[in-house]
């Protein structure tokens, strides 16, 4: 047997296995409602696929596309906003509003995105950083707008009749549109333009040696990945009911980051494996502990950058691989 029929053998293998997780674990995310857990508990699992759903968005431009942005936050805040004027000023539904929070990250995406994606390296953090601070302090300028760190506070809209204030009711809708966003994205990763973006990634000299528009895959990763920051901002919205500039701040998007290191960058499931790990870790130590998260958080960064450089996902995958090639040796 040869080293690429192993290769793609382990690839098979690996790949079903994390279908079969994938399902599993949505299978259980859609019984949760009926197995107890309500009240506080569901709120919070339910918040954590939107904020889960923002760290896919990061994974897609970094983990991917090798474009570490510190001003997702910018989108994601911007998307909370859009849905949040369209239900307060324009008296939208739930699609209507989720559309145009969704089309204004889209629209921010794309007026920022060819200027940003032709800055190079460091140039690209920085200025993304330098955004997110505009754009925090443009949202406490237009208070009368945003209410600034006051916020804007909507009710709860109607989905087909049930209303999204009943906890179950808007855990299905977001667990419904978290899931059909990361089927979409794990479509996405998996084609032409995915190993485009892991090409460009890799080696953005050989890329355009080979004839691909490096700037065109960095432009298009910006993009989606915006456009997904703007559709995780929507339905922390209606989970929370509330929006700030605190949503736009540089220190919101240093949670993806966080979240896709731990977990595992460029590979969809790590994040959300991160996400829900230090989620829950904080609400259950806040007890006891509450100053502690910061230290924790430490703590584990420290770990896994000696122990699992990729990640808690990324290692494992990488062990399996490694393992099923010795045994197929």
């Amino acid at each position: 047997m040869t080293g690429m029929e192993i290769k793609m053998g382990t690839r098979k293998v690996f790949t079903a296995t994390a279908v079969a997780a994938v399902v599993v674990t949505v299978v259980l995310l859609a019984a949760v409602p009926r197995l107890g857990l309500e009240g506080y508990w569901l709120y919070l699992l339910t918040e954590g696929l939107a904020w889960g759903l923002f760290a896919l968005s990061f994974d897609l431009l970094y983990g991917y596309s090798g474009l570490l942005s510190l001003g997702q936050s910018v989108f994601f805040g911007v998307g909370a906003y859009g849905a949040a004027l369209g239900s307060l000023r324009l008296e939208l539904g739930l699609l209507p509003s989720l559309l145009l929070g969704v089309g204004a990250a889209l629209a921010l995406a794309g007026l920022l995105g060819p200027a940003l994606v032709r800055i190079p390296g460091h140039g690209f953090i920085i200025l993304t950083l330098v955004l997110a601070v505009i754009f925090h302090l443009v949202a406490l300028w237009l208070r009368p707008l945003t209410g600034g760190d006051d916020g804007l506070s909507v009710s709860a809209p109607q989905l087909l009749g049930w209303s999204l204030a009943e906890p179950a009711v808007n855990y299905y809708f977001v667990l419904g549109m978290a899931f059909l966003a990361t089927l979409f994205l794990g479509w996405l990763v998996r084609s032409p333009l995915g190993l485009a973006f892991r090409l460009v990634r890799e080696n953005p000299q050989r890329a355009a040696a080979l004839g691909y528009n490096v700037f065109g895959v960095r432009l298009v990763a910006f993009l989606i990945s915006g456009g997904v920051a703007g559709l995780a901002g929507v339905l922390y919205l209606f989970t929370s009911r509330f929006a700030s500039a605190e949503l736009l701040h540089w220190t919101t998007a240093a949670n993806p980051l966080v979240w896709t290191l731990l977990g595992g960058a460029g590979t969809l499931i790590g994040p959300l494996i991160g996400t829900g790990l230090l989620i829950w870790t904080r609400e259950l130590m806040s007890g006891w502990w509450g100053h502690g998260y910061p230290l924790l958080v430490g703590g584990l960064i420290v770990l896994v950058a000696v122990f699992a450089p990729r990640g808690l996902v990324g290692t494992l995958a990488e062990r399996w691989r490694w393992r099923s090639s010795k045994l197929r040796s």
